[in-house]
């Protein structure tokens, strides 16, 4: 099977995100909430993808990093690190993919 590079599965997912960010009271939490589950992820790409397919799925993570506790505890990287996640690695993969989104968004 071949693996897809994040970028090429989060152009599809862009549109929707940003759509769903613009509906936010608090966009910039959300998208911090957001970038921090993605990053305890791990597997961005089938990420993008699933939620790029899914729409009722993003606007269900959307809505729940944006209005409560339970999303900011579900986009805590410590949590992934727990289930055995390479700290470095984490923090090599988490400053690609904030950096990957915020340029998507400067465009």
């Amino acid at each position: 099977m071949l693996r897809r590079a994040p970028g090429r599965s989060f152009r599809k997912l862009q549109p929707l995100l940003a759509d769903w960010l613009r509906r936010s009271p608090d966009p910039d939490s959300t998208l911090t909430q957001f970038v921090r589950f993605v990053e305890a992820y791990g597997f961005r790409s089938l990420l993008f993808e699933l939620l790029a397919a899914n729409p009722r799925l993003l606007e269900l993570l959307i809505k729940t990093f944006d209005a409560s506790e339970a999303g900011r505890r579900l986009a805590d990287p410590p949590a992934a690190m727990a289930r055995g996640a390479d700290p470095q690695r984490h923090a090599r993969s988490r400053l690609s993919t904030s950096r990957n989104i915020a340029s998507a968004f400067t465009r």
